[in-house]
């Protein structure tokens, strides 16, 4: 369970040195860019304690682990496809394995399924990015189906969802690219 050590004086803290946070109550914000941020409530915590004019105390913040990611390699019902079934968040600690076998296919269309997929991160949106140039390289096509929602709006608000090719379902998309 991760820890966060705070200091807190008239109601501005230092966080190991690196961001502040503002106090109300036993309610924090940690970070922005800029390193201050607005109060919220949050649903954990210990009490914060009083030393010296400092209110200091340890919040405990459990992140969830998140779940192992599962790639089925399949071959599409038609010839010179590939499917790529993806189940479970797409992070930078787990993402070289898809990145290397999308790289390595050399069908003539690979569908990436990310109906398995709740969420990704920026470098899993570097790799996907990476697949879109890979095939533009190797002439061959791609596409990605079954899209959550919260990632077709990462993908927008990222500014490549008309970069990249997607389609509703698998067979919207084999009618589009075969």
């Amino acid at each position: 369970m991760a820890a966060l050590r705070i200091a807190v004086y008239e109601g501005w803290a230092k966080t190991e040195g690196k961001s502040q946070i503002r106090s109300s109550e036993n309610s924090y914000r940690v970070g922005s860019m800029f390193g201050y941020a607005q109060p919220r409530r949050l649903p954990y915590g210990n009490p914060i304690e009083t030393k010296n004019g400092y209110h200091t105390g340890v919040m405990d913040s459990p992140a969830p682990a998140p779940s192992p990611l599962q790639i089925e390699n399949v071959a599409g019902p038609h010839e010179g496809e590939r499917i790529l079934k993806i189940n479970g968040p797409l992070l930078i600690s787990n993402f070289f394995d898809f990145q290397q076998i999308a790289r390595e296919d050399k069908s003539a269309l690979l569908i990436i399924d990310l109906a398995g997929v709740p969420y990704m991160d920026s470098a899993a949106l570097g790799s996907i990015l990476g697949i879109h140039v890979s095939c533009g390289r190797k002439q061959t096509k791609y596409a990605l189906i079954n899209v959550a929602p919260r990632i077709e709006t990462m993908f927008n608000l990222s500014g490549v969802r008309d970069t990249l090719v997607m389609f509703p379902t698998l067979a919207e998309a084999e009618a589009a690219l075969l």
